[in-house]
């Protein structure tokens, strides 16, 4: 399961629940096509052969009815009871004769009242098909203007597309996931910081680097954009994406009252794919996101992910964090294979992954910290990875819990390792792994004994060898 430097990259499952929303808003809105009128079905009581059936039976009855009085009539002696009676019997017939053409006309009424309310419907129904029409028509003609302002070289004119998409995605719902894929396109395009010193440069603290390797740098910017104002554009990209993917906390709800975020603004079960995108100081704090894609992005800055939630695949794969990073009490909840990725991951500042909780198995091979890594408090409920990973600073893995084993084999730990109190489940394995200063598992609650076959340890305070694992002992007594 782990993986060497120069291994090849194992697949990812790109397919995510509910698949990415298109693009082009053309192509989503013409999917939604107008299903044709339904057809009128008349109740057969209403129908011509109902009406007509009906009317036979009461013209039937009336015709018996009089027959059978006229019979009656006929054996009475007396003639003038006889002539009355037959009077009546006529009169009775005509009766029934009469309420049969009522009863007829009653149903054709019935029937044109529900061919007018029908007629009514449809008539109803095509307005509404044009309003549909205009209403797509519109969000085509926002949406590809939009867009030619975002090719522009003039920054205000890129920014007036920005916010006239998010007009657009508060206005339709359907088309928010199609906005935010525009956008996060926006900010995966090449880039290339402002120098250091310009008056645009990121606010980072000293010592932080603000030059990318040499290997980034050779990505290549807009031709004819300025860096200076295109940050602010990127950074304006980011506020949108931002303000509709974050939920308010509390303490900043009387920040700000009149633009804040409600919960009506929130994009919900949104993917972001930025994937190779520079960004600059991230703060993406309780946000509720689907599934991230955030491999060999840039993070100038710091990045922060505080209380996000992932519900779907979270991969941050050869991503490069310049600056200060947290990720605590960030959920992780994919549990698909290599759902949940940091593998190759640049941490050049400390990064803190305090009570971040990982439902899926965690990988971490191959990631490099230069300053103090925190995974303290960390519940790690399936197999964590940690193997060929080179930690310059501080590893503080104390109170975590790890509930089905962890790796960390052929590692380089050139700074404090801390376990203390932390509970390590199921197999643990330290093979060839290398530790410069001191490891300590202080109170730590141990399955079995971890695997330290051919570690090197220089230790150098025995007070941190108590409550050491009886197989890491044994490894020192061997040397």
């Amino acid at each position: 399961m782990v993986r060497r430097d120069g291994d090849d990259k194992p697949a990812v499952d790109e397919g995510t629940d509910g698949g990415e929303a298109s693009s082009d808003p053309k192509r989503s809105l013409s999917s939604s096509t107008h299903s044709p009128a339904p057809r009128l079905r008349w109740p057969w009581l209403l129908s011509d052969r109902g009406i007509m059936t009906v009317v036979a039976i009461v013209v039937g009855v009336g015709t018996l009815c009089l027959t059978a009085m006229l019979l009656i009539a006929t054996g009475i002696s007396t003639e003038p009871e006889r002539a009355k009676l037959q009077i009546d019997a006529i009169k009775y017939g005509l009766g029934l004769f009469a309420a049969g053409g009522a009863v007829a006309a009653l149903m054709l009424g019935v029937r044109r009242q529900q061919l007018s309310e029908h007629a009514h419907r449809l008539e109803v129904r095509k307005q509404d098909h044009i309003e549909a029409d205009a209403a797509d028509r519109r969000v085509t003609e926002i949406y590809t203007k939009a867009a030619e302002q975002l090719g522009s070289s003039d920054a205000a004119v890129r920014l007036a597309g920005l916010y006239s998409l998010e007009r657009l995605a508060q206005n339709h719902a359907d088309q928010q996931q199609t906005i935010v894929n525009v956008i996060c396109a926006y900010l995966r395009m090449p880039y290339r910081m402002p120098k250091a010193g310009s008056r645009d440069e990121p606010a980072t603290g000293s010592g932080v680097i603000t030059e990318l390797p040499a290997r980034i740098e050779s990505s290549a910017t807009f031709t004819g954009r300025d860096p200076q104002q295109e940050l602010q554009v990127r950074r304006a990209a980011q506020r949108i994406l931002i303000a509709h993917l974050c939920t308010p906390f509390p303490d900043e709800m009387h920040v700000n009252a009149a633009t804040r975020v409600t919960p009506k603004d929130l994009w919900k079960n949104i993917d972001i794919d930025l994937s190779g995108a520079t960004l600059v100081d991230w703060y993406l704090r309780g946000a509720q996101v689907r599934h991230a894609n955030f491999d060999e992005a840039q993070f100038y800055g710091r990045a922060s992910f505080l209380y996000t939630r992932f519900s779907g695949q979270a991969t941050f794969e050869n991503a490069l964090f310049m600056n200060s990073s947290s990720f605590a009490s960030v959920q992780f909840e994919c549990k698909k294979t290599y759902g949940i990725s940091f593998y190759g991951t640049r941490f050049l500042h400390d990064a803190s992954f305090h009570e971040a909780t990982f439902s899926g198995a965690a990988y971490f091979n191959n990631s490099k910290a230069m300053d103090g890594i925190s995974f303290s408090r960390v519940k790690f409920l399936e197999p964590a990875f940690f193997s060929y990973v080179d930690f310059t600073g501080s590893g503080d893995f104390s109170r975590s819990s790890f509930l089905d084993g962890a790796r960390f084999d052929e590692s380089i730990f050139r700074g404090r390792v801390s376990f203390n109190e932390a509970a390590l489940r199921g197999e643990v394995s330290f093979r060839k792994s290398h530790f410069s200063e001191t490891i300590s598992f202080h109170e730590a609650t141990l399955d079995s004994d971890p695997a330290f076959d051919q570690c090197e340890i220089d230790v150098k305070d025995d007070q941190n060898r108590r409550g050491w694992p009886q197989s890491l002992i044994n490894h020192l007594a061997k040397e």
